[in-house]
């Protein structure tokens, strides 16, 4: 109904306001979320609106009031991940379905093959970034799936695997 539309159309006015630096908007969208009755929505935004901002401590409190699903989880790995949490982000990684597509699951597998290559676990991140690439495929983002083919790339570059990463670099 009308309710959605609407916490669709601030939750996209939200990211925009966010990635723009736009606190004072990101905190009046959120204001109003709440008023439509979107809190199960507000912490991951905020969440979302701290990582954007590089304040990765900040989106794990706020993701610490949240229920816990596979977008939260996503999220945590990529601010654990920042933060230099390696471990953590790999198990926040491990808890993502990836054997569904969908925009978590890309971005858990690349945060996941990150991490895994900052342990030394090469041959597993490698692993993990081509999985993310494979779901990348059933995404409809094109950013998402350049920058999971970029990742991958760089990856093979560093451990010495040229032709395969050139042939991605070319794509």
């Amino acid at each position: 109904g009308a309710d959605a539309f609407s916490r669709e159309v601030l939750l996209a006015m939200t990211e925009d306001a966010a990635e723009r630096g736009e606190r004072r908007r990101v905190d009046d969208a959120v204001r109003i979320l709440i008023e439509l009755g979107a809190q199960r929505e507000t912490p991951r935004l905020l969440a979302h609106v701290a990582l954007k901002s590089g304040r990765h401590e900040d989106a794990l409190t706020a993701l610490d009031v949240a229920e816990i699903g596979a977008a939260e989880r996503a999220v945590m790995a990529r601010a654990l991940f920042f933060l230099g949490r390696l471990e953590d982000a790999l198990e926040q990684a491990n808890h993502v379905p990836t054997e569904e597509s969908g925009r978590d699951a890309v971005i858990a597998s690349e945060f996941a093959g990150h991490a895994c290559i900052g342990l030394g676990r090469i041959d597993e991140g490698l692993t993990w970034l081509e999985r993310a690439l494979e779901l990348a495929h059933s995404v409809a983002d094109v950013g998402l799936k350049n920058r999971a083919r970029h990742s991958l790339a760089v990856a093979l570059h560093r451990a010495g695997r040229l032709q395969p990463a050139r042939e991605l670099y070319q794509e």
